[in-house]
């Protein structure tokens, strides 16, 4: 629970100090770098990747989405309200702090873990 209380405290931080979701790769600092590849493991970090025409196999990481972590409990409470109609996309992205995009595939992949444990 204590490792838990840290990384949800130091994702929070790591949000605050850019003061936005969507990072360009320059923008991230050099001593955050080993951090923010151990929560692409974990998950708490979404990673997308596009390649480059020069070579097949080379990409790069166009942008990260900073997930925190106290968005998911967010959705999972809100998922049923959102599934009958009662909250928008744009109501939890208010609550959030998500983009609509990214909270749209974690929606679908919330309730269909719903689902399989029902």
């Amino acid at each position: 629970m204590q490792r838990r209380h840290e990384l949800t405290q130091e994702l929070i931080t790591l949000y605050e100090i850019v003061g936005e979701t969507v990072w360009q790769p320059a923008q991230i600092p050099p001593e955050l770098k080993p951090k923010i590849k151990q929560w692409v493991i974990e998950g708490h970090i979404i990673r997308i990747s596009r390649k480059h025409s020069c070579t097949p196999s080379s990409y790069r990481i166009n942008r990260l989405i900073i997930a925190k972590i106290t968005a998911d409990k967010a959705l999972s409470e809100n998922t049923a309200l959102y599934l009958s109609g009662t909250l928008t996309l744009k109501d939890l992205s208010a609550q959030t702090g998500l983009e609509t995009k990214y909270l749209s595939r974690r929606l679908t992949q919330i309730h269909q873990a719903q689902e399989e444990t029902a």
